[in-house]
């Protein structure tokens, strides 16, 4: 089996995924992960970055600096469909080979796939469940800026680029609402595993 974890951005996907992942002993792919890998240590994606945005996007230490490409990408929609193209090309590509490694090996333990921008991608296709973690669009803005020191003007744009969250979710198999407590999201997420344990058995 293939889950992807979908959903809007602070909504709580990476928290879902660890725990979903634990409860089935399954393998993980993290889109974000991978995103950070490409920008700090593919030389190929440093020198597009360079070349669609310009020297100033790396910082006095010699590294991408991630924070002036975030302000960059969302004060022009333009620019952030460059910085995707960049980007998301390559990392549809590191799943899709994890993947197909997942399904080439005999009967294993489920596959558990981090893509933030699954439907804007069209990826959902491909796999065989898809779990959307939502939230209120108050909470996501708290959160980006409370927790994650976000500008509120970013975080609303960052916010307002990606996919409907009520499109994702009549889009998906499973919605987990992640607008409460910790215990509250881990109660969900254990009905979860026990019913796509029920699936696969």
């Amino acid at each position: 089996m293939v889950v992807a974890i979908t959903g809007g951005i602070a909504s709580g996907k990476s928290s879902v995924t660890k725990q979903l992942a634990e409860g089935l002993g399954a393998r993980v792919f993290d889109s974000d992960i991978e995103a950070r890998r490409l920008v700090d240590e593919d030389p190929d994606v440093r020198r597009e970055l360079v070349a669609a945005f310009g020297p100033s996007v790396i910082s006095k230490e010699g590294r991408v600096d991630r924070p002036a490409i975030r302000k960059l990408v969302f004060d022009n929609e333009s620019r952030r469909r460059e910085l995707e193209g960049i980007l998301h090309p390559r990392i549809r590509a590191a799943w899709r080979r994890q993947m197909e490694e997942h399904l080439h090996s005999g009967p294993n333990a489920p596959l558990v796939l981090d893509i933030p921008l699954l439907y804007e991608t069209g990826a959902e296709v491909l796999l065989d469940r898809v779990v959307v973690v939502g939230c209120r669009f108050e909470t996501q803005l708290r959160r980006l800026t409370e927790l994650r020191r976000l500008d509120e003007t970013v975080a609303r744009k960052i916010i307002a680029s990606q996919f409907p969250l009520a499109d994702k979710i009549s889009r998906c198999q499973h919605l987990i609402w992640n607008d409460s407590t910790p215990s509250a999201l881990e109660a969900q997420v254990k009905l979860l595993v026990a019913h796509l344990r029920h699936l696969k058995s």
